[in-house]
């Protein structure tokens, strides 16, 4: 999660100095990790809600 993290901030905060191709090869080799951690964070958030 901490690396979803980082590269939101590099994505928000250094957008002129993203390379295109560096974040679509970062996706296609991770989204799988991203998709877990995705996932995991809504049930989290679902069950703080149905508290």
């Amino acid at each position: 999660m901490e690396r979803s993290c980082r590269f939101r901030d590099v994505l928000i905060h250094d957008y002129f100095g993203i390379d295109i191709e560096s974040i679509w090869d970062t996706l296609k080799n991770n989204i799988l990790s991203f998709k877990k951690q995705i996932a995991k964070a809504l049930e989290s958030e679902k069950a703080l809600a149905t508290k």
